[in-house]
C-alpha cells in the first residue's frame, strides 16, 4: 500500500514503546511516552496553508527522526499520520 499525505500533514514510522534513552542521557519513561514519541519521516505533503494564503514548507525532511505529540495522531499500524504543527522538533545527531 502506498500512502501519499496531504498538504500539511506527515507520515511518520513511529518507534516503539518502552524506555528510550537519548544520546545524552536523558530517559524518557513509558508515561512520558505517553504524549510524545519519536519516529522517521516516512513522507510528507504539500506545504501547510494559512489563511492568508501563504504555504509554509516543512521544516524537516523524509529520513529525519523527529519527537511529535501522540495524543493528535490519527494512526494506521506502525504509521502515523500528523499535522505539521504537533511536530516538536527534529532530533539532530551531534558531531
Amino acid at each position: 500500500m502506498i500512502m501519499i499525505p496531504t498538504r500539511g500533514k506527515v507520515i511518520i514510522s513511529r518507534e516503539t514503546k518502552g524506555e528510550q534513552t537519548t544520546e545524552h542521557g536523558i530517559v524518557y519513561t513509558e508515561k512520558q511516552l505517553d504524549y510524545w514519541i519519536r519516529g522517521q519521516v516516512m513522507a510528507i505533503g504539500e506545504g501547510k496553508m494559512h489563511s492568508s494564503g501563504r504555504i509554509r514548507e516543512a521544516e524537516f525532511s523524509v529520513g529525519d527522526t523527529v519527537i511529535y505529540d501522540m495524543r493528535k495522531v490519527n494512526g494506521y499500524d506502525a504509521y502515523d499520520v500528523v499535522d505539521f504543527d504537533d511536530i516538536m522538533g527534529v532530533i539532530c545527531e551531534s558531531e
